[in-house]
């Protein structure tokens, strides 16, 4: 996926926490961490933690955006976006507070053929999710975009499918409302905005 070389491995690792409408908070359960090179003097060494995950609550708010903002900065545009998106999203009827496989049961059970998002593949492969385009579908914006992913919850569903994909409208939030996002950014400690190659967006 372009721009992803720039999320440092430990981000990768915590990538599930910044799906736009499933949200947890990793605070203290007993879990195999891959440390990345640079972050450990023996690097590779594979570690046991105590985490607990458990649903994001009203006081994780800050520390979740603080970290969607660490994970995203300077990676698809100088700068970011993404913990402005998550703080408005919260109060959007398509925001639902849930674990990935939790969400995507709740779906099936409500008798939803297909769940589509935008991620990296190889997150969300893992999970069975696969390009978009593979199923017909094409991105908007960005018609051969290969982080437009969808899985079928019922088998076949998107079979004969062609069609494109629009964002739901609470993801232009920072477009829309420019100086709440300044204002918002303002008061997060200064980062440096940078231009990278394999930004998605200038």
């Amino acid at each position: 996926m372009t721009g992803v070389d720039h999320i440092p491995d430990i981000a990768k690792a915590f990538e599930i926490l910044t799906i736009s409408n499933r949200t947890f908070t990793i605070t203290n359960v007993n879990v195999r961490l891959h440390l990345c090179k640079g972050m450990v003097s023996d690097p590779g060494k594979e570690v046991n933690m105590g985490i607990t995950i458990r649903l994001e609550e009203e006081k994780d708010y800050r520390n979740v955006e603080n970290l969607i903002r660490d994970a995203f900065w300077n990676v698809y545009r100088p700068g970011c976006m993404e913990h402005y998106v998550m703080h408005c999203f919260r109060e959007d009827p398509a925001f639902i507070k849930q674990l990935l496989d939790a969400t995507l049961e709740k779906a099936k059970e409500a008798g939803y053929g297909a769940v589509i998002m935008e991620g990296n593949i190889d997150f969300y492969g893992k999970s069975g999710f696969v390009s978009s385009k593979s199923k017909g579908i094409r991105y908007a914006d960005d018609p051969e975009a290969d982080y437009l992913l969808c899985l079928e919850l019922k088998q076949g569903y998107l079979d004969g499918i062609d069609g494109t994909w629009s964002d739901p409208s609470g993801y232009y939030v920072c477009q829309n409302d420019p100086e709440g996002f300044e204002k918002f950014e303002a008061d997060f400690p200064y980062k440096e905005k940078k231009k990278l190659p394999g930004q998605l967006f200038g």
